[in-house]
């Protein structure tokens, strides 16, 4: 206390220099986030679009977004037709593979043989 009445000082707490006063000491400041807007209904709309026609899948740990895959009634094009068509429509489309010979043998009759 003796140092500082020889130098100057003043001991009254009301003539110390408050950390405002202090330019390279600043009390601590919070930003708080911006809180997040609505979607507009134009907005809502093409976002419903986008998810209806994109998937995001995972490609070397990456989301990637891709095209989905085209369905009938909620299933796949390729197992639609399998499970609905006949034996002589897949046959005049060239779709030989998808013909079951057990299938297509029931469907025209016993083949004679004599």
């Amino acid at each position: 206390m003796l140092l500082g009445l020889r130098l100057g000082m003043s001991t009254r707490s009301d003539d110390r220099r408050s950390p405002k006063s202090i330019p390279w000491i600043r009390p601590k400041t919070f930003r708080m986030a911006k809180p997040k807007r609505k979607l507009t209904a134009a907005e809502k709309l093409a976002k419903k679009e986008r998810q209806k026609k994109y998937q995001w899948i995972f490609i070397n740990g990456k989301r990637v977004r891709v095209k989905r895959p085209e369905t009938i009634e909620g299933m796949a094009i390729d197992e639609y037709i399998a499970a609905n068509a006949d034996p002589i429509w897949l046959h005049q489309n060239g779709m030989w593979e998808c013909i079951d010979p057990d299938e297509f043998n029931e469907a025209t009759g016993p083949a004679s043989g004599d």
